[in-house]
């Protein structure tokens, strides 16, 4: 997978930098690669190893946390702020429905998630 940068017409002055710049390079392009941080959440293991390992050969994917149900995820995603969190529809304590419909979400989600 490749991305190529936004021209500078379309980015803002005033956005913050985002964290986890790599100090490797993009063979084709020698800008430095930004890792997208994500977090699985699902009751079945094959699944949330299937996910994980195909999402780790990406090298500008990186799985920061696993979760076994809502609950835990609702607590990982406060802990570390992912960039995309993954979420079975049907777990045990909250499911994905509730994970992002929970009356705390508004301060979690920033933008729209499922």
């Amino acid at each position: 997978m490749s991305l190529l940068p936004l021209p500078q017409s379309l980015t803002s002055q005033t956005d913050k930098p985002r964290r986890n710049i790599l100090q490797k390079t993009s063979s084709s392009l020698n800008t430095p690669l930004e890792q997208i941080r994500v977090i699985i959440a699902d009751d079945h293991p094959v699944v949330r190893e299937g996910l994980s390992s195909i999402l780790s050969a990406l090298e500008d994917v990186q799985v920061v946390a696993e979760a076994v149900n809502g609950k835990e995820a609702c607590e990982l995603y406060d802990q570390h702020s992912p960039d995309v969190l993954i979420v079975d529809l049907r777990m045990p304590e909250k499911d994905g429905l509730q994970v992002v419909a929970s009356p705390d979400a508004g301060e979690r989600w920033t933008t729209s998630c499922c």
